[in-house]
């Protein structure tokens, strides 16, 4: 997948985390507080805490639950087709290949196109 580096900033304004490994995480908060672990997030119903680096327990090896910020956009395939009225229009099915988008391509489908779908704003 396409992670990009955690940022502190970034998740305490809600931008959508991801672990290492791909799990989806449900919450993240900052605590204020003289303790040194003052990161917590919700991965599949249970609390880990981070460094502000988004390293897990405040290690300092790679793990599986490194934290990481979600992609904020998918990019899909799609066809375009002619009509037979002549104008181009891109047909509602979109895939996440464009071998699977090529594969579905009908009969007036002339092109096959990435489309960006935004997944994320701030």
């Amino acid at each position: 997948m396409n992670y990009k580096d955690f940022d502190l900033a970034k998740a305490i304004a809600g931008h959508p985390l991801v672990t290492r490994d791909g799990r989806k995480v449900t919450e993240f908060h900052r605590f204020e507080t003289k303790c040194g672990q003052k990161n917590i997030a919700v991965i599949g119903g249970e609390c880990c805490y981070f460094s502000d680096d988004g390293k897990w327990n405040c290690s300092e090896k790679e793990t599986p639950l490194d934290l990481f910020l979600a992609p904020t956009e998918v990019t899909m395939w799609g066809n375009v087709i002619k009509t037979p009225q002549g104008n181009f229009v891109l047909h509602p099915t979109l895939y996440e290949t464009k071998e699977s988008a090529e594969a579905n391509r009908i009969e007036w489908g002339i092109a096959t196109v990435p489309v960006t779908i935004p997944t994320w704003k701030p």
